[in-house]
């Protein structure tokens, strides 16, 4: 049994010495609580705490260039077909995005069925609920027989993102989430802080096992 000990523990400090991979460190903890935040730019607080975790950002000048930087996502990713979710603030839809990809040929699927398995598509396009600018988290609500499938079943996930629904931290999305959920509008709610990571027993971290390893926000004026 004290061999055994011995072993395990050797085992653990051998991975303790040994430096992490650089894209996949973890990510850097949210300011703590004597960290004074300027919240005249909320956006911005957003902006480098959502880099910080890993994620990609993309500001468009204009609305009308939305779709060019969406495009742009897709094939930088190689991507030849793409799921565009049916997502409940209805950004997408105003947007006309699914059928401005599928003019510019791109495969657009809106929903996974019998037809539309999760391994065919590389990339999935989402609206977003709310964003939590305090930690970079995505926040996203469901409505009923809805789902959260879309949002994991990709490698690459591509969030559309309203300027006015960014919002300081947990405490404003809840404030927002709560009427909604009581009166059965939405059935639950999730958060996502950057790419998919899981760490194993040897501190090795991986991204993209249980979820997207890529995940880009669109800043949409």
């Amino acid at each position: 049994m004290t061999d055994s000990r011995t072993a395990i523990l050797a085992d653990i400090a051998a991975a303790l010495r040994r430096p992490s991979p650089h894209h996949h460190q973890a990510p850097a903890p949210p300011p703590g609580p004597g960290v004074p935040i300027d919240w005249s730019d909320p956006v911005g607080v957003f902006e480098k705490r959502f880099t910080e975790v890993g994620g990609h950002w993309h500001h468009p000048p204009t609305r009308a260039l939305v779709l060019d930087a969406v495009l742009t996502i897709v094939r930088q990713h190689d991507a030849r077909a793409v799921l565009v979710a049916e997502d409940r603030p209805g950004l997408l839809d105003s947007l006309r995005l699914a059928e401005s990809l599928r003019q510019q040929g791109v495969q657009v699927a809106r929903r996974l069925d019998d037809r539309n398995r999760a391994d065919d598509f590389e990339v999935m396009i989402t609206g977003v609920d709310a964003a939590l600018a305090e930690t970079g988290t995505l926040a996203f609500m469901i409505s009923p027989g809805q789902g959260r499938l879309a949002t994991i079943v990709c490698p690459v996930h591509v969030v559309l993102l309203e300027r006015a629904r960014v919002v300081r931290g947990l405490g404003e999305f809840l404030t927002l989430a709560k009427p909604l959920l009581a009166s059965g509008e939405v059935s639950g709610s999730f958060l996502v802080t950057g790419p998919s990571r899981t760490g194993d027993i040897e501190l090795t971290l991986t991204v993209g096992v249980h979820g997207p390893g890529t995940i880009h926000v669109v800043l949409v004026d």
